[in-house]
């Protein structure tokens, strides 16, 4: 067994995973589930196939939440809204729909309460 020097935790550079503190994900798991809040931070981030996607940490009434724009039609409406820090933002799952594969999330965005996706 080679003698290695353990790395202490206080040896790591937190900095090079990226982005802010994390909150709780939102899963969108039910029709009528929501995230309202003020944007913390928005980053690049990847799916769970290493495709990139945005993400957002939202400083809502509960807590810090952070939501993945992975799913495809997630994704375009916050790249269409395109949020920055200190927006205020909503976003809720409004429905399913059949898609070619199945069956797809149905999303509304609000930006501001100005901005709304799908236009």
């Amino acid at each position: 067994m080679r003698n290695r020097k353990k790395k202490q935790m206080s040896d790591i550079d937190w900095s090079q995973f990226g982005g802010s503190e994390q909150g709780q994900f939102i899963k969108f798991a039910n029709v009528g589930d929501s995230v309202s809040g003020e944007v913390v931070d928005v980053r690049a981030g990847t799916d769970f196939n290493g495709n990139v996607c945005p993400v957002l940490d939202i400083d809502t009434e509960d807590g810090l939440k952070t939501v993945t724009g992975s799913q495809a039609m997630l994704k375009a409406l916050i790249v269409r809204t395109r949020p920055k820090k200190g927006d205020s933002i909503t976003i809720v799952y409004v429905k399913d729909e059949k898609a070619a594969l199945g069956t797809k999330k149905v999303f509304d965005v609000i930006v501001d309460g100005g901005a709304k996706a799908p236009f």
